[in-house]
C-alpha cells in the first residue's frame, strides 16, 4: 500500500509541473512593462500586412510592437505622413505646440505621462527629428512606428 500511494503522489506531482509549464509558457511578456506582447496587439485594427485608404501617393507604414511587426500600405493624396494616417484611422493623438502627439498607432496605446511608452518614428530605419505631420511623404518610402519605452 505504501507504494502504491507513493506511485500516486509522484504522478500527481508530475501532473501539477506539466500543468505549471504549460501556464507558464503562453504569452511573451515585455521585460519593460510586465505586459505581454499579445495583450498589447489585442487592441489592434489590423493584426497583419494589409493595404489602407486610397489615392495617387503610396507609402509603407511599418508598425513595430516588441518583436511583432505589420506592415500597411498607405494609398493617400494628403501631402504628410501624419495626415494619411490620420485619414485613415492608423493614428490618434493630441495637438501639441510641435504638432500631433501620437498615442495611438493601430488601436495600440502608448502614452508616456502614464507608463514611459511612446512611439518612435523613423523613415527607412533611421530615426527621425521631425514629427509624422510635417514629414512630406515621400513616394516608395518605408516608414516606422515602433513602440519605445523609456
Amino acid at each position: 500500500m505504501k507504494q502504491s500511494t507513493k506511485s500516486v503522489i509522484a504522478l500527481l506531482m508530475c501532473i501539477i509541473t506539466l500543468f505549471t509549464f504549460a501556464a507558464c509558457s503562453g504569452e511573451k511578456t515585455n521585460e519593460n512593462n510586465g505586459e505581454s506582447v499579445d495583450s498589447l496587439w489585442n487592441n489592434a485594427m489590423y493584426k497583419e500586412d494589409t493595404t489602407v485608404g486610397e489615392g495617387e501617393k503610396v507609402f509603407s507604414l511599418k508598425v513595430t510592437v516588441n518583436e511583432k511587426s505589420i506592415v500597411l500600405t498607405v494609398n493617400t493624396d494628403k501631402n504628410t505622413v501624419g495626415e494619411a494616417l490620420e485619414e485613415c484611422g492608423i493614428v490618434r493623438g493630441e495637438e501639441g505646440p510641435f504638432g500631433i502627439f501620437i498615442s495611438h498607432v493601430n488601436g495600440i496605446k502608448a502614452v508616456y505621462e502614464e507608463d514611459g511608452a511612446y512611439w518612435g518614428f523613423k523613415k527607412d530605419g533611421e530615426m527621425l527629428n521631425t514629427g509624422a505631420d510635417s514629414t512630406e511623404i515621400e513616394i516608395g518610402a518605408e516608414y516606422e512606428l515602433a513602440y519605445t519605452k523609456a
